[in-house]
């Protein structure tokens, strides 16, 4: 069973970007947690991360931005292939290494077909692995990387029971890097 989450700070963006996605991917079996910010996004993944870790059959939890959408109709087939592999404890659209902080993208970066859209000063699309950097080659390419973007995190059941976000950071940002520096430390 793969399980959705998505915190929010806005009901309307998710209702508007990331519910569309994960229904759109969602398989019968699915389990969906929306959950109105608690404090903190750190503390709402928690609070998935604890129901979704009592699933004897979790196959992965998919956390998703509320302003982010899931268009890919194979999206659970990709999540189960890149999970097979048991030293995989987290998959990402895009990620980097070398990145030393939060601001994964001054690591080498690399990803898959994500885009950015922005609505300001009339709005466009920007792929995802086109900004940001030392300089690198920002070509689509998947493969390790150290860190991901959180906007979609799909962490391994032994994650979902092993590792926890940490509560301490703050409100929003940094949760991500900091989750995936437990994993790497994990092994």
């Amino acid at each position: 069973m793969i399980a959705f989450g998505s915190s929010m700070t806005s009901p309307e963006a998710y209702e508007r970007f990331a519910k569309p996605g994960i229904m759109r991917v969602a398989e019968p079996d699915s389990e969906v947690y929306p959950y109105q910010a608690a404090g903190s996004i750190f503390r709402s993944y928690n609070l998935m991360l604890e129901q979704a870790g009592a699933h004897e059959d979790l196959e992965a939890l998919v956390l998703v931005h509320q302003d982010a959408e899931i268009v890919d109709a194979e999206f659970c087939a990709k999540v189960r292939e890149a999970l097979s592999d048991p030293e995989v404890g987290l998959v990402g659209c895009v990620g980097a290494v070398d990145a030393g902080s939060i601001a994964w993208w001054e690591g080498s970066v690399s990803g898959g077909s994500a885009v950015y859209r922005y609505g300001d000063v009339g709005g466009g699309d920007m792929p995802a692995v086109a900004w940001g950097g030392n300089g690198a080659s920002r070509d689509v390419s998947t493969g390790e990387v150290e860190t991901l973007d959180g906007f979609i995190m799909v962490l391994s059941p032994w994650a979902v029971r092993n590792l926890r976000f940490d509560e301490s950071l703050g409100q929003l940002y940094g949760h991500d890097f900091d989750f995936c520096r437990q994993v790497r430390a994990a092994g």
